[in-house]
C-alpha cells in the first residue's frame, strides 16, 4: 500500500478519489475527502443504490470527477459487482483527462491502478 500512496499522493493541496480500492488511502496520501461517501463500495457496487444513500450514485461519481482529483485509484481486475453505469462515468473522464501512472501488483492476478490528471503529471506511466 506504501507503493500505492506515494503514487498517489496529494501535490497540489486537493483530494484523491479511491474508486476501487482501500479507503485507508486518503489518509495515506494527505487527502481531503472528495465524498461523503468515502467508502469505494458505496458508490462503485451494485449492491447500493439512491435509496440506501440518499444520493443517486451515478451523480456523486460525476460530481467527484467535476472537482479534478489529483489523483484516481482503481483496482484490476474491476469488481464483478460493480456499478456498469458509475463505472462508465469513470472510465470517460480516466481517458479525457487522466493518464495511468502506478500499475502496482498486489496478488498474483491483483493491481492497483493509480491515475493522475494529465496536467498535473510528474513522471512517465510505470508498471511492477
Amino acid at each position: 500500500m506504501a507503493r500505492v500512496a506515494a503514487a498517489a499522493r496529494v501535490e497540489h493541496g486537493g483530494c484523491i478519489y479511491v474508486y476501487d480500492s482501500y479507503p485507508a488511502l486518503y489518509m495515506l496520501t494527505g487527502s481531503c475527502l472528495p465524498t461523503r461517501w468515502a467508502f469505494p463500495g458505496h458508490l462503485a457496487t451494485n449492491d447500493e443504490n439512491s435509496a440506501s444513500l440518499g444520493v443517486d450514485p451515478v451523480l456523486e461519481v460525476a460530481r467527484i470527477m467535476r472537482s479534478g482529483p489529483e489523483a484516481i485509484v482503481d483496482n484490476l481486475p474491476h469488481f464483478r459487482g460493480g456499478n456498469p453505469l458509475t463505472r462508465a462515468v469513470l472510465e470517460r473522464e480516466l481517458a479525457s483527462g487522466y493518464a495511468l501512472v502506478a500499475c502496482i501488483r498486489t496478488g498474483p492476478d491483483r493491481f492497483r491502478l493509480v491515475y493522475r490528471r494529465r496536467s498535473t503529471m510528474r513522471s512517465p506511466p510505470t508498471c511492477h
